[in-house]
């Protein structure tokens, strides 16, 4: 066997948005999966892992390569939510999730509540759809300035 690790060819980035997405709504998939057996700890950073996942579909979709954490919220937040691209509301939102993610993964003195974790789902896909609607958006805006559809 060989140990060489095969390079995937690049993908579009309309193709990568898309398969971000599909990510997004699996974790989401998953922290309501937690929540019905009731492991709420587990649920709360589903859901943050879904909310990042659509966060970077809106990048990539924008041309931007951030992946790590801090690097995303950064650029969300300079990028799409001051553009007015999406509501304010959400980057509260984005920040307490990651917060709670890292205190619940990384610590053993945190735990969270049925509220919180219902809280955080409903916030969760809100922010993935409100994500997947602006990477169409925005795709079909590329595709019509390239000339590949018909203006309305």
């Amino acid at each position: 066997m060989s140990s060489k690790l095969r390079r995937r060819k690049p993908r579009p980035k309309g193709e990568l948005a898309r398969m971000l997405i599909a990510k997004a709504n699996e974790s989401l998939s998953v922290a309501r999966v937690y929540f019905e057996l009731k492991r709420y700890d587990g649920a709360v950073p589903s859901v943050y892992y879904a909310v990042h996942a659509g966060m970077r579909a809106v990048l990539r979709t924008l041309g931007s390569n951030a992946m790590m954490p801090a690097s995303v919220i950064r650029s969300f937040k300079s990028d799409v939510i001051e553009r007015g691209l999406v509501a304010r509301k959400f980057e509260p939102i984005i920040i307490r999730l990651l917060k709670r993610r890292d205190e619940l993964e990384e610590g053993d003195f945190f735990t969270a509540s049925r509220s919180e974790a219902r809280t955080s789902i409903a916030e969760g896909v809100e922010l993935v759809n409100v994500s997947d609607s602006l990477v169409a958006r925005l795709l079909i805006k590329r595709m019509k300035n390239r000339g590949r559809i018909a203006s309305d």
